[in-house]
């Protein structure tokens, strides 16, 4: 923003001061972060209950986070190659802990969907032990 009227040497902007806006303008200091903030529905005055678009970024939200939860336990799986569940689930809750506290159920079922695309699979000696396929 730059000031383009007289008086452009006061600190203070006037209610008569034009302003003009410098398009060309661009900092490399500047990065900006978006992550799926997952805030509870509240029932407002404005319409009480959540929009399609709402919906949808929820789902889409649930669809990253399944897939960041999946190449966390591949990341660890790959490195480790044999791991009892409980230690998994520890594992992935730790390296999920700097973007989102996952549930559980949501670890199980990204567990069983790596199992169905065949990248883990149960030990046949002891059920909750997982190996590493690929």
């Amino acid at each position: 923003m730059a000031r383009v009227s007289a008086g452009a040497d006061e600190e203070e902007i006037s209610p008569e001061a034009t302003l003009s806006l410098n398009l060309a303008f661009s900092c490399k200091r500047t990065k900006v972060r978006v992550t799926c903030a997952s805030a509870p529905a509240q029932a407002g005055a404005a319409g009480g209950g959540a929009s399609a678009a709402d919906a949808g970024d929820s789902a889409h939200c649930d669809d990253d986070r399944k897939m960041y939860l999946q190449a966390a336990i591949v990341r660890i799986m790959k490195q480790r190659k044999v791991l009892r569940h409980t230690e998994l689930i520890q594992e992935v809750v730790s390296q999920a802990r700097g973007s989102f506290a996952p549930s559980v159920a949501m670890i199980k079922k990204c567990i069983e969907a790596l199992i169905d695309k065949q990248y883990l699979e149960r030990a046949p000696a002891a059920l909750d032990t997982y190996s590493y396929l690929a």
